[in-house]
């Protein structure tokens, strides 16, 4: 199947348990095969749990987990994005989410394909109406 342009996969944001950063998050789509129709499917792997990283367009943020250290303004780059995405009461231990309000979150992401890494660049919705699942 040809890659769309921008396919709407819906699903939720997951972040306890997770290490997110400024410009990446886990999701689990509730439709996971249409993660085939991106381009370079194949370089995805969803973790045991159904989730993907992903890789939001648009954002270059300083790294949480450069390495062995962090970038600077890497924490409240994290910090921002989890806001931004509805997230309030987020705990960390180290870098690990161990709590937040909500647990997690509903979504959609648009993607057309996937990064060398295997995560969906995607532009992420968690606001309003959203798209249709596969629109």
């Amino acid at each position: 199947m040809r890659a769309p342009s921008q396919l709407c996969l819906r699903g939720r944001l997951v972040v306890i348990g997770k290490q997110p950063d400024g410009d990446s998050i886990r999701f689990v789509p509730d439709t996971p095969a249409l993660l085939n129709d991106l381009r370079r499917a194949r370089r995805i792997r969803p973790s045991r749990d159904g989730t993907v990283q992903l890789r939001l367009e648009g954002i270059d943020a300083p790294e949480t987990h450069y390495q062995d250290q962090a970038q600077p303004l890497a924490d409240p780059a994290r910090d921002r994005l989890l806001k931004l995405c509805g997230f309030t009461k987020v705990r960390h231990r180290d870098q690990e989410v161990i709590a937040a309000s909500p647990k997690q979150r509903p979504a959609a992401v648009l993607a057309q394909m996937a990064d060398a890494n295997g995560r969906p660049v995607a532009l992420l919705i968690t606001d309003g109406a959203l798209p249709e699942d596969g629109s």
